[in-house]
Parts: structure tokens; sequence; C-alpha cells
């Protein structure tokens, strides 16, 4: 299919149809109800299975991934500009928590399990050094970087690699949904949600639904701009896009000075959101914007953003590598879910199941993901979870950049052991900072050390 602007109507066209599907099941279907789906995550999963995808009955077009992409730029785009100015001395620490969590989790990801693969699943099984490796490629890195491992093998003469690496991929996706959704559950349920109540005592009210009683309902904005000039939303949605444009050309602006550094957009329009509202408060013009506006905007591209990352997912062609994949994906889920339940109420300090539960969607899957499970327990995004992995992602770059270049080359050339050990080393370093910094709390679970903001 030839892209054109009618394709790109008739996607969205789709994707709106299928968002008003995933809400009528879940204002009408008791199993919906009881698991809190999200209208959005039936609805990717409907285009995923009836799209190009699966049985190919829903026409959507090969952009699906491409959307997502946009999709995030914008929401994280907007995230600043609806935000009040945040204490330095807070978001500092939260950036410190975020970035000593998310740094230990893809390196013990990578270290450890490249390990366990070496010394255990080879003893077991006849598998290629870098089969421990195809773990934190699938679950942190996602179907993309799935791709590109794939392809750095092919020198070293590795053709599994591709397969393997896509395998791990989709399995990391049906473990962040499923998983994160049963851990959702199971938090909402022990009281660890700030902002969201256990299913049980909601049964009662609009959450069950989706659907807001007549009396219930509020206005969804304020208009700060006369019509007779220009729409109110038309000046939100255009603050959010400046943002959004300046990460778009930001990442190509740095591309272009250092060729090998490839810098998400989204972290970049972060950083342009945070400088839109800093010359707004200077100006006097934060008067006129209105955040109600702003975050339904942002959640209005969250929901389309869903649809289009789960419908986008590519399944793998055939696991060859049965036995030691399960194991070696029953290992890197028990580190996840230990890491939310364990290291969570420990490293965040405010919302730390929110917080945990975002990390754990990324952890598994893709960002996508972690969006979804963030937006089920914390609507209002009231958590900064994903302002502050938006500067930890840039932070952690050239890390991320190093393990993905590096590990092929030199499982490829025979230091498969040393690359492990030296990740498991490093894994312990951002919790040694984590300590002295004080980024460490008493478990927060626990009711005198509930979290407070």
């Amino acid at each position: 299919m030839q892209f054109s602007p009618w394709v790109l109507f008739t996607d969205f066209a789709l994707i709106s149809v299928l968002l008003l599907v995933g809400q009528l099941a879940r204002s009408y279907v008791p199993l919906f109800q009881k698991y809190m789906l999200p209208a959005s995550l039936t609805a990717g999963f409907l285009g995923l299975a009836l799209g190009p995808n699966g049985f190919g009955v829903i026409p959507l077009s090969s952009q699906m991934g491409t959307y997502a992409s946009i999709l995030i730029v914008l929401v994280f785009g907007a995230l600043p500009i609806s935000s009040k100015v945040t204490d330095a001395k807070a978001f500092g620490r939260e950036v410190g928590e975020m970035w000593s969590y998310v740094t230990f989790g893809v390196l013990a990801q990578y270290g450890w399990a490249m390990l366990l693969s070496i010394f255990v699943f080879g003893a077991i099984w006849q598998l290629h050094p870098g089969f421990g490796y195809m773990l934190a490629t699938g679950f942190f890195g996602g179907h993309g970087t799935a791709a590109a491992v794939g392809s750095s093998f092919k020198p070293y003469d590795w053709p599994d690699a591709t397969s393997l690496a896509m395998t791990s991929a989709t399995v990391g996706v049906v473990a962040s949904v499923i998983g994160g959704l049963i851990l959702v559950n199971y938090g909402a349920r022990r009281g660890y949600t700030k902002e969201v109540s256990s299913p049980d005592a909601v049964l009662d009210h609009e959450l069950v639904t989706g659907m807001i009683p007549p009396e219930k309902q509020k206005p969804t904005g304020k208009e700060t701009t006369s019509t007779v000039s220009l729409e109110s939303l038309t000046f939100h949605l255009s603050l959010i896009m400046l943002a959004a444009l300046a990460g778009r050309y930001g990442s190509l602006a740095l591309k272009q000075v250092f060729p090998s550094v490839d810098v998400p957009e989204f972290c970049i329009a972060l950083f342009g959101g945070y400088i839109i509202q800093w010359v707004l408060s200077r100006s006097g013009g934060q008067k006129y914007v209105d955040s109600a506006s702003i975050n339904r905007l942002s959640n209005l591209a969250t929901d389309y953003l869903i649809v289009a990352g789960i419908s986008s997912i590519k399944l793998p062609v055939v696991v060859q590598y049965a036995g030691p994949l399960a194991a070696l994906f029953v290992f890197g889920i028990a580190l996840v879910v230990f890491q939310a339940m364990w290291m969570g109420p420990r490293q965040f300090k405010g919302h730390w199941f929110e917080k945990s539960m975002f990390c754990y969607g990324f952890n598994t899957g893709t960002l996508v993901n972690g969006i979804m499970l963030l937006r089920i327990i914390d609507p209002s995004m009231k958590s900064r979870g994903m302002e502050t992995y938006a500067v930890v992602g840039l932070l952690d770059r050239p890390l991320i950049i190093a393990l993905i270049a590096l590990g092929p080359a030199l499982i490829g050339t025979g230091y498969a052991v040393h690359f492990a050990v030296g990740c498991t080393v490093l894994a312990f370093v951002p919790l040694i900072l984590s300590k002295l910094f004080g980024w460490w709390h008493p478990d927060q679970r626990l009711p005198e050390n509930a979290d407070k903001d």
C-alpha cells in the first residue's frame, strides 16, 4: 500500500472505531470490568488480531509503529506544559531514584542472564555464548532493538540471533501486558495505589464501566483564548506541537553533530516542553494555559499511541529453542517482578507502585506498555514517572548504545564471559550510589513509611 494522506486518515479512523469497540466492551463485559482493561488496550489487541500482522481483516497500514513513535513525542512534550513548576531538589531526587532503578535493571538483564545461560543453561543445552544476551535485547529493547541486534550478529555467523531476539521481544510484550495487569490488580487490592482505589472498592462507580453518569460529569477544561481569534484547544495543541517539533529537530541536529549517537525525539521534546513552560512563566503567559486542556490532549494522544503500538507488533518466526527459551524467560520475568515488588517500594519515595508498574512495562515490553499500565492506576499522571524516565533515558543513552553496539562484537569475538561479568559488576554501582545519595528508602509498603510527595 502506497502511503498517502488518505491512508493516514483511514488508519486513524479505523483506530477510532476500535477504541469505540473497546469502550463498549469495558461498559458491558464483566471480564473487562473485573481486570480494569482500558479501551485502548482492548482496541490494540483487536488491531493486532485483525490487522495486517494478524488475520488481515482490517486494512491498517504498515505505519502503525511510526505513529506510535510520533505520538510518544507529543505525550512527552505535553508533560511539562501542563505541570506546575517542580521543586528542583525533589525532582532531582526522583531522577536519581529512577536512574538507579532503570540502570540496575538493564545491566542485570544483560549480565545475570548471560552468566546463567553460559554456566547453567549451557550445561544442559548446547547454546551459543550470546544466548542470554537475547533476554535484555527483547525485554528491555523491544522489537526494534531485536532487529538491530539480529543484524549485528550476522558477521559472526549466528543466523538464529534474529529469530531468538524477536521471540524474546514478543514474549516480553505478552509478559508486560498479562503480567502487568495481574500486578496492577494485585497492587490495587492491597492498597498500594495512590490515585485509584482497589477494584473491590470501585464496583459501584464509574471506574467499572469507564462511563461517567450525568450527575458526575465535569467540564474538561477552560477556554483561555477567544474563538473569534483562535479556538482554545487549537492554542493548547499548538504548544504541544511546538515542543514535539523541538524534539524532532533537536534529535536530527544531534545526529548531524554526533552520527553514532541516536537521542530519541521524546527526550528532547520533554526539554522543549520545559523551555516553553519557563518562557510562559517568565512572560506571564502561563495564566492562559489550562492544564486540564493540555492533559486531555495528552491523554488523547496516549489512547491512539497504545492502539498503534500494540497493532504494530510483528509476531516472531519459528521458535527453535523452546526449553532454554522458557527457562530464560522465567528468569527474566522473575527479575522484573522482583524489581517492581521488592526494589520499587524501597527505591521510589513517592508513588512507588505507579512508578514500578511503569518501569515493569518498559522492562518487559516497550515504552507504550509502560504508559498503558501507568494510565490504569494513574490516569492523571500525578506520579511524574514519565517525566523522570525521559531525563533518565537521556542520561542512560550512552550506556544503552554501548551495550547494543559492543555486545554482539564482544560476544562474537570470544569475550562473552567478560561482557557478562562486566555488566554484572556494573549493576551494583547504581545501588551503591543510591545508598550514598539517599535514593534508598524504608519499605514504602509499611504504613509507617507510607510515601508522601
